[in-house]
């Protein structure tokens, strides 16, 4: 269902996506476009007055979607107000220049004239929090593409949630987190991580969903959300053979565990006032997909993997994905060893034996429990 390459076409030699299914090529129309911001200049300074430390920290983390077709993120000293190219991403590069009114650049600036010695150099624990590096957790999320029949604001709810309960109590180990998560629906093509070499910091997930589709957008989100967490979201990460299923598999699995844990939080706090019941369409959903792939997986995984089996993890395919979802919900260790993954050059151009090595040592590397590969390499019989 999901891991093949899509190459690019000669008209956009710079994106390469990692998609769901082998199907078509890349679109090249991604529209951006942002408003002028003087009510949200104001609000900033009144921020700044009360809380000058709060507001700083504020400013470094918050993303802010106005409309179906606007963005406007606030993202460090970017001030991400420049109104964005409808076409290509090449051309659609942000800048500070006309678009901000007189009056909101005039009240930022007095807010830094005031409070600099506060923004700028900061004390205590607000000085500490904006030091700390930008994690999958915590990156802003940024909305683009279309969203027929579905508010903005409502889908990032949705995607805040799932990305919350996924990475909940998770250490993220990996050194190559990205510092902003883009999230797009396209109309038609499977959902897929898009590559590309201009923001090389963000993360750019393409989900396809209906209207208010949300267990939909869930679950194609914790897919692609998985992938990021492996170290599979920038230019030149391309999915390579012979061991691109392992890494499907283990994502599919982390998506199908975050659904269940959307669905005890949706039940418990709901995004949306009066929704708890919504709760049992998610459980619904969860199931369905956790039948497949109980009903694909082998009695023996060494058996299987010597009889040269694997496949990509769509149902009934998708054979590996039951029992990686039995270790990730067993223990949370495994979930973090995801971010010690394909830190190597050859990535998952590797024989399984191998991979599993180089995933081992990655995760000493990095501190990692290196809980997975050890019990992946158990149940293969490769040790």
């Amino acid at each position: 269902m999901r891991g093949s390459l899509r190459f690019p076409s000669e008209s956009d030699p710079t994106c390469i996506a990692i998609r769901d299914r082998a199907a078509g090529r890349g679109h090249g129309r991604y529209p951006w476009q942002t408003h002028q911001s003087g009510a949200l200049g104001r609000d900033l300074t009144r921020a700044a007055i009360e809380k000058p430390t709060f507001w700083w920290s504020s400013l470094l983390t918050t993303s802010r979607v106005e409309s179906q077709s606007t963005v406007c993120a606030v993202s460090g000293l970017g001030l991400d107000f420049g109104e964005r190219s409808s076409h290509s991403p090449d051309k659609g590069r942000s800048r500070l220049g006309s678009r901000v009114e007189r009056s909101t650049f005039m009240a930022l600036g007095g807010a830094f004239a005031l409070f600099g010695r506060h923004l700028l150099i900061g004390t205590g624990a607000a000085h500490e929090e904006t030091t700390r590096p930008m994690t999958l957790a915590k990156a802003p999320l940024e909305l683009g593409g279309e969203w027929p029949g579905s508010t903005p604001s409502d889908a990032l709810a949705v995607i805040s949630r799932m990305r919350e309960v996924s990475l909940s109590g998770i250490r993220l180990v990996s050194d190559r987190q990205p510092c902003k998560l883009r999230i797009d629906n396209h109309s038609s093509g499977p959902p897929h991580i898009w590559l590309h070499s201009d923001h090389p910091e963000t993360a750019w997930i393409v989900v396809d969903i209906g209207v208010r589709d949300w267990c939909k957008l869930a679950y194609q989100l914790g897919h692609e959300l998985g992938h990021v967490l492996c170290n599979s979201w920038r230019w030149g990460d391309n999915p390579r053979p012979p061991t691109q299923w392992l890494e499907e598999s283990l994502v599919e699995a982390f998506s199908i565990r975050g659904l269940l844990r959307l669905a005890e939080s949706w039940e418990k706090n709901p995004p949306f006032p009066n929704d708890a019941a919504f709760g049992g369409a998610i459980r619904e959903y969860h199931a369905n997909l956790l039948a497949g792939y109980d009903k694909a997986a082998p009695a023996d995984l060494a058996a299987w993997l010597q009889a040269g089996h694997p496949q990509p993890p769509s149902a009934p395919e998708g054979a590996a994905v039951a029992p990686f979802l039995a270790l990730l919900e067993a223990d949370d260790s495994c979930v973090q060893d995801m971010g010690a993954l394909n830190r190597w050059p050859e990535r998952t151009a590797l024989p399984v034996a191998d991979y599993l090595y180089k995933w081992h040592d990655s995760c000493a590397e990095l501190a990692a429990p290196g809980v997975l590969p050890r019990r992946l390499q158990a149940a293969f019989h490769l040790i």
